[in-house]
């Protein structure tokens, strides 16, 4: 028995459990089969994800995107008004008169009418008002998007 015993000490000897380094590394023991890649539930879930996520974001960058373009055209009307001003209070130091809205309306072109991706435009509302538009121009990705504002040019339209 006694060498019976010791057989069975040398049999277990040889047994080898898998070396835990393989195992980390690669994720399997000699028992499990190793698997590779993804299966298809976890893509389908995956791309499940993904849509929802996509489905919840789009929108929302889309609602940003048409509020920062409104902005941006409220901003080139901002700056009519501020052309507006300032070819006002030139007209009124070279003549001493302030202008009056017809003739900040007929001065478009000395004021200015480009703004980058906008173009700006001066309209008579009453004999105290004007009103200033700015749109985007045609073959941009401000074209459609407007905005406006309402002034009393300096010198109360001449008053």
């Amino acid at each position: 028995m006694s060498r019976e015993r010791i057989n069975i000490a040398r049999d277990a000897s040889r047994c080898r459990f898998p070396d835990t380094d393989a195992v980390r590394a690669t994720g399997c023991s000699s028992t499990m089969k190793c698997r590779r890649g993804f299966t298809l539930i976890e893509m389908v879930a995956v791309i499940a994800i993904v849509g929802i996520i996509t489905a919840i974001v789009l929108p929302r960058y889309f609602n940003i995107m048409n509020l920062a373009k409104n902005k941006i055209a409220q901003a080139a009307a901002v700056e009519g008004h501020a052309r507006v001003n300032m070819w006002g209070v030139s007209q009124y130091l070279i003549n001493g008169v302030w202008p009056t809205t017809d003739q900040y309306e007929g001065a478009s072109n000395s004021i200015g009418r480009d703004a980058g991706d906008f173009r700006i435009s001066y309209r008579k509302e009453d004999e105290t008002t004007l009103n200033i538009s700015a749109e985007g121009k045609e073959a941009t990705s401000f074209e459609g998007v407007e905005a406006s504002i309402l002034i009393t040019p300096p010198g109360k339209g001449g008053q």
